[in-house]
């Protein structure tokens, strides 16, 4: 492969790693900024969903 292909290999996984990144730290402020009572996404997915859809017929 040319130097040209590799170097934007490179950029495409520097982009995925400062994505990943920035994702990780926004969650990780939030959590830390949030009352422990309020609902954080973890405990939103760990709870079992309580509404059926009956409500929606």
């Amino acid at each position: 492969m040319s130097r040209q292909t590799w170097i934007i290999i490179v950029l495409i996984f520097i982009s995925i790693i400062v994505t990943i990144s920035e994702v990780i730290l926004r969650f990780g402020i939030l959590s830390a900024r949030l009352p422990s009572g309020v609902a954080s996404p973890t405990k939103m997915l760990s709870q079992p969903h309580q509404h059926g859809a009956k409500g929606l017929l």
